[in-house]
């Protein structure tokens, strides 16, 4: 019985055989059975930044940040301005002290106690949406520091007297000392310690808190919150140009492009990704902290910095955990709108923090002017069309 099957089962395959020969005269023996269509092949390639790279220092305004910061860590210092709204308070009532509450959220350097700031009285209007470090010592309106009178710290917040004659110049309609708010900073640029604060962008039982303490037929306790604040940042020592940087707050940004014109035209991009080493020694604050970086496409060929025009409606994204020293991003919808004209030029990208106007988060990767193993490079899987039957 095994042996009728297998034979039976011999019989159906030569049919099978036979008949192919006779669909298929040109191929004898059905050799078309054998042989499959041609699908395309996929080539891998890698493009070095050409015609450059580079990063450069663009303006950017903090004032929808959750935090505000004071002090000096490694290159980054930081300076607070806040305002307090106080035209509520009648102009007769005398100001017996004033008390400023700042809470911390986190310290980063060497946590020396009490932190003492310097407060400056602010001498002219800022806005917190126009105002970065750069304008801010142009405009030249940080007045001479006032002498605090007791200033107490622990690990959760930071308060110290405003002088009563300040608020009360503040209050007299007949005084012209405008109230444009104080700035927190710190003496040294070099103290080793950041601190930083919950802004009114926080939590509202952490905001920051002016609370005044006057007389009327009792002793009157008001507590204010402020009607605007916002921090400035700077680099005290800015990286060289040997790396692409990319810092939120201060701010910098980087440019790369890349030349893909070998790649055929009528080729598929099934994938493209952007790889950059980073310098872990350039982390800020340190490299614990995930880094998150947004690209874009540029539209200005020419870059002029520092308002380099990009395609905000078509970005891609990526991140560097405290595990990872490469950044790999997938630009594979940007690689397609260069080559098949989907936008209007190949310009390269514009690479950013995502958090940029929100902390002082930074990192640091290699350029083209690193060893060539850490180079930036783009690699790119793209398919050519299948080709027509033998």
């Amino acid at each position: 019985m095994k042996k009728y099957l297998i034979t039976i089962g011999l019989l159906i395959i030569l049919f099978f055989i036979l008949n192919q020969c006779t669909k298929y005269k040109e191929n004898p023996v059905g050799s078309e059975f054998f042989q499959r269509e041609n699908y395309g092949s996929e080539t891998y390639a890698i493009f070095q930044p050409s015609p450059t790279d580079t990063s450069y220092k663009t303006s950017v305004f903090t004032d929808k940040s959750g935090y505000l910061y004071v002090g000096g860590y490694r290159a980054n210092f930081s300076r607070s301005l806040i305002h307090f709204s106080i035209t509520d308070i009648a102009d007769t009532i005398t100001i017996d002290s004033a008390i400023v509450t700042l809470y911390i959220n986190n310290i980063l350097g060497s946590a020396s106690e009490p932190f003492i700031p310097t407060i400056h009285p602010i001498t002219g209007a800022w806005e917190p949406s126009e105002t970065n470090w750069d304008n801010f010592e142009t405009a030249n309106i940080m007045g001479d520091a006032l002498t605090l009178t007791e200033t107490t710290a622990d690990t959760d917040s930071v308060v110290f007297t405003l002088p009563p004659s300040l608020i009360q110049a503040w209050i007299d309609t007949t005084d012209q000392t405008e109230n444009n708010g104080i700035l927190i900073s710190y003496t040294a640029l070099d103290t080793g310690t950041l601190l930083q604060y919950y802004s009114t962008n926080s939590y509202e039982e952490v905001y920051p808190k002016l609370t005044l303490f006057y007389q009327e037929d009792t002793l009157i306790t008001k507590d204010i919150n402020p009607s605007k604040d916002t921090y400035i940042s700077t680099l005290q020592k800015e990286p060289g140009s040997d790396y692409l940087f990319i810092a939120n707050s201060v701010a910098f940004r980087s440019l790369i492009a890349f030349d893909i014109d070998t790649i055929p035209q009528n080729a598929t991009i099934n994938n493209a990704s952007l790889i950059l080493h980073a310098d872990t020694s350039l982390s800020f604050p340190h490299n614990s902290n995930p880094f998150y970086v947004y690209g874009y496409a540029i539209t200005d060929i020419t870059w002029p910095t520092p308002l380099v025009p990009y395609d905000s409606s078509l970005s891609v994204a990526g991140f560097l955990d405290e595990n990872s020293s490469v950044l790999n991003l997938n630009i594979t919808t940007l690689v397609e709108g260069w080559k098949y004209q989907l936008l209007e030029e190949n310009a390269g990208l514009i690479l950013m923090g995502v958090d940029e106007p929100d902390n002082i988060l930074a990192r640091g990767f290699y350029s083209t002017s690193a060893d060539s193993a850490l180079r930036p490079y783009l690699e790119i899987f793209y398919s050519t069309p299948p080709s027509s039957r033998l």
